[in-house]
């Protein structure tokens, strides 16, 4: 099972499930779940409205996104069923009345949102793409402006309030991801196929080249900006390697992390000191390392011979960190003392565990789920067995 903490309320969790249904769970009487159960698919995602946690947004392999009020959660507003299946979707960051949809028929939509009971009309319409769009977003500094990604290896970022685009430029290869800096407005990140990274300014209505950065591999795990300086990106490519590019140095990475005889997998950034990095690797060792002091030792720690699934800091320490397993034991670590885990949460029948987390508004609670339908939660501040099993969900409940 995956979820979500309400941002506006941490009693409340939201999950989603292969049994076509999203689930809104209060922890306060957790044995009867809201359930959101139109669609006719999965549910591949769903989304608590940031500024209004009684609102909804889930979007499925039935074709189609859906608004739910939970105070009239049997007349949710439908989103999409047309030509193309609706493939993901976001509400708008400053006035989420309207709400991003795109789709396989190669348009991105945005809906405005309209009183309760009355269906949602289309605020803007934004054709052009020759296939299907695989990604759609707004700009989180300036949500006047979408960014498109359509499997005709097309980039486009569109102004809705004249429903003008400009494109990337042509013979750049398929991207396959493609983000904006969260320092930088006017910095946007494209990654490709053939394990090219290019970063853009989009300052002028157009993109011009920043970087080209040639990572030699065929095919990246993941790449992003430095959360605190978009001259930099972060890689991780199929050979396991971390790597550490400056855009404003095209020829090698300016730092280089092999971190153990195995692979990295992923990466994750503290959000308290983004210059601290968690690598998950694939022999079940997750290594802590600051990227700024690269002659220290790493801090490691290690749950070998099973793998580790999940990793992250602490929101509020940077000396704790959180990891899930697939021997299905939630550990929690303090970085001063490596070698054993400060708690080891075992689930109930040891199925694997895809993910755990802290709520971001109290990071003494954490959220596990995984493989057997079941969510926990469970107070590091109390006795860890003071937990609340979150169960119903009919079949595996799928990752966001």
């Amino acid at each position: 099972m995956y979820g979500s903490f309400d941002p506006k309320n941490s009693n409340r969790i939201l999950t989603t499930s292969t049994d076509k249904t999203a689930r809104v769970w209060n922890l306060n009487n957790p044995t009867q779940p809201l359930i959101l159960n139109e669609h006719n698919g999965i549910v591949k995602m769903a989304s608590f409205d940031p500024n209004n946690s009684n609102r909804v947004l889930t979007v499925s392999e039935d074709g189609t996104a859906r608004v739910w009020d939970l105070s009239q959660p049997e007349k949710p507003i439908v989103l999409g069923g047309g030509a193309g299946k609706v493939v993901y979707g976001e509400f708008k960051p400053d006035n989420s009345n309207q709400v991003l949809t795109v789709s396989q028929d190669g348009k991105a939509q945005v809906w405005e949102l309209k009183a309760k009971g009355q269906n949602a009309i289309v605020k803007n319409t934004l054709n052009g793409h020759q296939a299907g769009v695989n990604l759609g977003i707004f700009n989180p500094h300036n949500p006047n402006q979408i960014l498109t990604v359509g499997k005709d290896a097309v980039g486009r970022i569109w102004d809705v309030s004249n429903q003008a685009f400009f494109e990337l430029p042509e013979n750049q290869g398929t991207i396959i991801y493609a983000n904006f800096s969260i320092q930088d407005s006017k910095k946007l990140l494209t990654v490709h196929r053939d394990g090219v990274i290019q970063a853009w300014d989009i300052a002028q209505s157009k993109f011009t080249k920043k970087s080209s950065l040639q990572t030699g591999i065929d095919s990246l795990r993941y790449a992003d900006f430095h959360p605190s300086n978009p001259s930099k990106i972060v890689t991780v490519n199929v050979n396991g390697i971390i790597q550490i590019w400056d855009i404003n140095n095209q020829t090698n990475p300016v730092l280089e992390l092999p971190e153990t005889n195995d692979k990295a997998v992923a990466f994750k950034f503290d959000t308290k000191n983004p210059d601290n990095l968690l690598i998950l690797n694939s022999n079940g060792v997750a290594t802590i390392r600051n990227v700024k002091r690269t002659n220290e030792e790493p801090l490691v720690v290690s749950v070998y011979p099973n793998q580790i699934s999940y990793g992250e800091f602490n929101p509020n320490n940077s000396n704790e960190i959180l990891t899930s397993s697939n021997d299905g034991v939630v550990r929690f670590w303090n970085l001063e003392d490596t070698f054993e885990p400060l708690l080891e949460i075992p689930t109930t029948n040891r199925n694997i565990l895809w993910y755990a987390s802290f709520d971001p508004n109290n990071s003494n609670r954490i959220f596990a789920g995984g493989s057997d339908k079941i969510g926990r939660v469970w107070s590091l501040s109390k006795n860890v067995q003071d937990l609340t099993v979150l169960m119903g969900h009919e079949d595996t409940s799928d990752r966001f």
